[in-house]
């Protein structure tokens, strides 16, 4: 019997294994967009951190943030109207939005990629720019 659940549980982990992956990093904010590409010893540990769950087959990214270990918030990105995504595999991916200037808001721009196990994050909003990574 144990065999049995032992394989049952096996079949079940291996399928979904394949495409659904979940890494946790610990977000940092950076001064320029060369540390945060880097993320190096310059960027500075923001207190927050972020799992993200890749969906290769479906391709969405699931991202749940925590703050002192509690759960702060999630969000699902995919490709939409404003947003494109290109996912290579669990820890190779880029998604970056656009949003057309409105009338309060100015131009806007989001660039979050993982490359090798590490998160990159710019946001640009008319003068307004910030970075950060994960590791």
């Amino acid at each position: 019997m144990n065999k049995i659940i032992f394989l049952l549980l096996f079949f079940i982990t291996s399928n979904t294994s394949a495409t659904l992956f979940k890494n946790k990093v610990e977000i940092y904010d950076c001064l320029s967009r060369d540390n945060a590409g880097e993320c190096n010893a310059k960027c500075k540990k923001s207190g927050v951190s972020i799992e993200f769950k890749v969906d290769t087959k479906e391709k969405k990214i699931m991202l749940i943030s925590y703050e002192d270990g509690k759960q702060t918030g999630s969000t699902v990105i995919e490709s939409d109207k404003y947003k494109k995504c290109n996912i290579f595999d669990q820890k190779n991916w880029e998604c970056k939005t656009t949003i057309p200037s409105s009338q309060n808001l100015k131009f806007t721009m989001s660039t979050s990629s993982m490359a090798n196990g590490i998160f990159f994050n710019e946001f640009i909003s008319g003068d307004t720019r910030t970075y950060q990574c994960g590791r």
